[in-house]
Formats: structure tokens, sequence, C-alpha cells
């Protein structure tokens, strides 16, 4: 945006007023405005919460329509991990709460809210 820190210098110049410059626009985010500003500014940064933050504070339900109850839809979703010929370790996230537990073949499968809300879900 051309002269913006023209702009911008002219706004606090008036009193009782505070600036706050946001976005996540490389520019807005690059050391020039902190450079241009120096000595009148600080710079904040400010990250996303992460989901088990945003479900502390959420009153509704919660993006989940995944599901194998069937033994048929087991069968579906697991073949294609089952033809995967390494030694790493296969998980299935499903809808719901479920903790984390390995079917016969070792395949771990849980729940979706339980994998969100558990920093330490992939140890399992």
């Amino acid at each position: 945006m051309p002269r913006f820190e023209e702009v911008l210098n002219g706004l606090l110049r008036i009193s009782n007023i505070d600036i706050y410059v946001t976005g996540s626009n490389s520019r807005f985010l690059s050391s020039d405005i902190i450079t241009e500003f120096r000595g009148i500014g600080d710079k904040i940064r400010v990250y996303p919460l992460s989901f088990a933050e945003f479900y502390s504070v959420y009153d509704g339900e919660y993006e989940v329509a995944y599901d194998i109850t069937s033994k048929e839809k087991q069968a579906q979703e697991l073949y294609s991990l089952r033809n995967i010929p390494d030694s790493f370790k296969k998980i299935v996230i499903v809808g719901g709460t479920a903790n984390p537990w390995r079917n016969e073949e070792g395949f771990v499968i849980m729940g979706m809210r339980y994998f969100l809300l558990n920093s330490d879900s992939l140890e399992f």
C-alpha cells in the first residue's frame, strides 16, 4: 500500500489514539514496519489457538463424520494401511472421543477429540 507509513505517522500525531497494525501479509510482518516506527511501537506476535485452547472455551458440538464401527467399513478404511510395506506406526483417527486402542493388526485407533485434545496422543 503506497504511503502506508505516512498515514500511520499522521494518525500517531492525534492525541488519545492507539494504532494496531495487524495482518498476515509478509510486508506487515517484516522488519520494515518496526524499522519505520522504531522507538514508537512494539512488535507483538499473535499465534493461533490450538484445538485444545479453542475447545476449552467453545460451547458447541464438534468437525466429525468419520465412522468405522462396522466390520465392512473397518476393512475398507484399513485396507490401504495393510498394503504399506514399512514398519511405521499406523494411526487411524475416527469420529468421537474414543481413547486410543490397538486392533489385532497393531493399528492405533483413536477418537478425533482425543487426538486433538491430548498433546501426547501420538505416543500410544
